[in-house]
């Protein structure tokens, strides 16, 4: 990266449309660091200032799914423990760590790498095709795509003129965090924050 970028904010990396900025990005950042990418929301001047939760649960986007990390950890901190109480072998907490990870590698591997997508459709009062799009999002979490797939959604019927709509979704957690709001450090805060202002604004 040139140094006089060094600098920059992440809000540099956005084009005036609010999409990434993706002919810049390709240039510094590795194709698995574009999947991320891609599966996180642009800043936008209303999201305020940068917040740094470094060491958290938070919705900075990582390689490591929380909810995976700490469950296996737990797991190998179990067996961990029978190991030392029933076989006298112990184990450091850095290999708990990196078997965590390893672990976590290889299911997501056997998974087919986490590839997401988002998709819907639009029909009139009527049941009529209106309008329909897709979305690849990369590397993500099932609940990531619902909520970016109901984003969308909303976008499009913004960008439609639709004022009054009826949304349906398949995922009850997406919806209840719409509609109960969120932790802020919550991964998928920003989509739900996106998702907020735009059904304020109908």
């Amino acid at each position: 990266m040139p140094s006089e970028m060094e600098d920059w904010t992440v809000d540099k990396f956005v084009q005036s449309n609010g999409d990434w900025n993706w002919s810049l990005i390709n240039q510094f950042a590795a194709t698995q660091s574009c999947e991320a990418i891609a599966n996180i929301m642009p800043p936008t001047p209303q999201d305020g200032q940068d917040v740094c939760n470094m060491g958290t649960k938070n919705a900075v986007e990582s390689r490591w799914d929380w909810n995976q990390l700490f469950g296996t950890t737990t797991w190998l901190i179990w067996k961990a423990r029978n190991d030392l109480v029933f076989n006298h072998k112990s184990t450091n907490q850095d290999a708990l760590i990196r078997g965590a990870k390893i672990y976590i590698s290889n299911l997501n591997d056997a998974r087919g790498g986490a590839q997401s997508s988002c998709g819907g459709a639009f029909r009139d009062d009527a049941g009529r095709w209106v309008a329909g799009f897709s979305r690849n999002l990369g590397r993500g979490s099932a609940l990531r795509a619902e909520i970016w797939g109901l984003l969308s959604g909303i976008e499009m019927a913004w960008d439609l003129g639709c004022r009054k709509l009826w949304i349906e979704g398949d995922s009850k957690v997406a919806i209840n965090l719409i509609t109960s709001g969120c932790d802020p450090c919550h991964p998928v805060a920003a989509l739900i924050k996106r998702i907020n202002s735009l059904l304020q604004r109908m």
